[in-house]
Order: structure tokens, then C-alpha cells, then sequence
């Protein structure tokens, strides 16, 4: 099987402006007739450029919305006031 990245689905609004892609990565080993996997993700999550032209909707009340280029964040990250930064997320799963 040849490697790739899941996409959480883009129009899920709760996950929207999360880290949507990235690499699952598992190890599932045999212990006699059960099975237990070791589940990892590790990303980084990093910000869009405005050239990307991505906006975000902020709702604030009834009929107010903010809307915020995802390009003010990146260009944060260039004058040192946010950071890109790493997440790491671990589960396991034992198999009957």
C-alpha cells in the first residue's frame, strides 16, 4: 500500500479550522488470538501565507461576523508574535 494523508472532511465546522491534514501512522501487533494497535499522529501546525487568500469567519453575534485573512496569522509568525508549533496525539486499541 503506498503512503498518504488523511483529510478530515472540509465541510465539518467543527474541525474546519483545525489541523485537518495529516499522517496516521499505526503499528498493530498479534498476541495470541488478540490484536492491540498503537495509533500516532504528529504534525505541525503552521499557518497560511496571504497569497492563499483563505479567510476566516469569526461569528461574534447575531449577524456580526469577522472576517480575518489566515494571512495575518502567518505573517505573525514572521515577526516573532505566534508560532508555528508541533502536536503529537497517541492512542492505543486492543483487538478481540
Amino acid at each position: 500500500m503506498n503512503n498518504g494523508a488523511l483529510l478530515v472532511e472540509p465541510t465539518n465546522q467543527r474541525l474546519k479550522n483545525a489541523d485537518h491534514r495529516f499522517y496516521l501512522k499505526v503499528n498493530t501487533t498479534k498476541n495470541g488470538a488478540n490484536f492491540l494497535s498503537s495509533w500516532k499522529v504528529e504534525s505541525v501546525y503552521d499557518f497560511e501565507p496571504f497569497s492563499k487568500g483563505y479567510i476566516t469567519d469569526i461569528p461574534l453575534a447575531k449577524g456580526f461576523v469577522l472576517k480575518l485573512p489566515d494571512g495575518l496569522s502567518h505573517h505573525l509568525t514572521k515577526i516573532g508574535v505566534a508560532k508555528d508549533f508541533k502536536n503529537i496525539s497517541t492512542w492505543q486499541e486492543f483487538w478481540k
